[in-house]
């Protein structure tokens, strides 16, 4: 993302020197979108509030739904950035907006929108009544997609405060509306999900069900960042329910995966669990093979926090070898990467 900010900071640029109001109003919301991203909250809400300033150049069609589309994103922008009362005046008008043109789609949105921001707030009982709502609407309009999104708040909220099972039961249903859709990315969301719930009330095999099925989905979408995070829950879930040659069949998969994406980071990150594994199984010198490993790579890319974990990892292992001199060593270098 930092690099697609520095590409559309340029065309920003070049879009001001030649004054097209359009242009520039849609360069303003790329750069406001990354910013998003990337976290810079009070630079995406510069950005989206200088492109709202710019919507009378756009043609009177595309003028309402860009509006409420900005309203939106500067309600979830202030509510991040922790303006709670320009967060709700923002989703307050674009509500307005939305109803009034008759789109009931960005009606949903909103509502959306406003339903996370009170369940974050703790407000449950507001939660619930814009989650009935958004069922309400989607039911109304007799499409199966928008259910399927107003069941992930519902199962949220069960989950969120502990009713695992009433989750469960909201997410089952979603999963069944996902693929009555063909929506891939809310079919991945159930699963994972589902895999989540069982794995908290203890059931490991029905979680590494959930989870491969997920993986197969991933697979034949073709994201790597994703596939390999869910090799790595199915590594964990297959340690622990007692099946190492699985854990680490999984666990080597996920690194192959991470160096085929090229990210260093996440590379150190699969070695240095391949390393607990091998620890965690008895397998002193191959553990300490990819701590090592690991560790050479978080020096290269100089992330410290990584280093003082392994360093630590590191430790442990060579004190449950019996070679305490060394376990010191890599104990002070933790405490002095920190």
């Amino acid at each position: 993302w930092k690099d697609a900010l520095q590409w559309a900071e340029r065309d920003l640029l070049a879009v001001q020197s030649e004054e097209d109001g359009v242009a520039e109003f849609f360069a303003l919301f790329r750069v406001g979108d990354i910013h998003d991203k990337l976290g810079n909250r009070s630079r995406s809400i510069s950005c989206y509030e200088q492109a709202y300033r710019l919507l009378p150049h756009l043609p009177n069609p595309q003028q309402v739904q860009l509006e409420c589309l900005l309203l939106l994103r500067l309600g979830l922008a202030y509510f991040q950035n922790g303006d709670i009362s320009r967060a709700f005046r923002h989703y307050e008008q674009a509500l307005d907006l939305a109803q009034q043109a008759k789109n009931w789609r960005f009606e949903f949105a909103v509502i959306q929108g406003m339903e996370y921001a009170y369940r974050r707030l703790g407000d449950l009982r507001r939660a619930e009544h814009l989650q009935k709502q958004m069922y309400n609407l989607a039911s109304r309009h007799h499409d199966q997609e928008y259910q399927a999104l107003a069941l992930i708040a519902k199962g949220r909220r069960f989950y969120d405060t502990g009713n695992v099972r009433k989750a469960r039961r909201f997410y089952s249903e979603g999963l069944k509306q996902a693929r009555l859709t063909g929506r891939r990315d809310l079919e991945i969301f159930f699963l994972e999900s589902l895999a989540e719930i069982a794995h908290k009330q203890g059931h490991l095999s029905q979680a590494a069900d959930f989870w491969e099925q997920a993986l197969k989905v991933v697979r034949e979408m073709g994201d790597l960042v994703h596939e390999g995070d869910l090799l790595g829950a199915l590594g964990d879930i297959y340690l622990q329910s007692g099946q190492p040659d699985r854990t680490l069949q999984y666990f080597e998969q996920s690194l192959v995966v991470a160096r085929q994406a090229g990210n260093r980071e996440v590379e150190a990150g699969r070695l240095a669990t391949l390393g607990q594994a091998h620890h965690r199984l008895g397998n002193f010198h191959l553990a300490a093979q990819y701590y090592e490993a690991a560790l050479r790579i978080v020096r290269e890319i100089g992330e410290k926090h990584m280093e003082a974990r392994l360093l630590a990892q590191i430790g442990n292992l060579y004190d449950n070898l019996g070679q305490a001199p060394r376990a010191v060593e890599n104990y002070e270098q933790a405490l002095e990467s920190v």
